[in-house]
């Protein structure tokens, strides 16, 4: 279970570098994909049901970048 959450944290900590680097997001699907896919595979669940459960954090992530872009761009 460590490193499920580890890798949530990892998209998580991705949106935070976001202040500093403004090239690095959370929309990257390949990585989204790879995290899913992992979650799902050291979970047991299915692929679908990894999706799901990763949806609101992937979602959050995403609204979380686009207000950050947004403040750097007032700047």
């Amino acid at each position: 279970m460590g490193k499920l959450i580890r890798e949530r944290l990892e998209i998580v900590g991705d949106v935070g570098k976001l202040k500093v680097n403004s090239g690095i997001s959370v929309k990257d699907e390949e990585r989204i994909k790879k995290v899913c896919k992992n979650f799902a595979e050291n979970s047991g669940l299915c692929l679908n049901d990894a999706k799901k459960i990763y949806s609101p954090l992937i979602e959050y992530c995403i609204k979380m970048e686009e207000k950050i872009q947004k403040e750097n761009s007032k700047k």
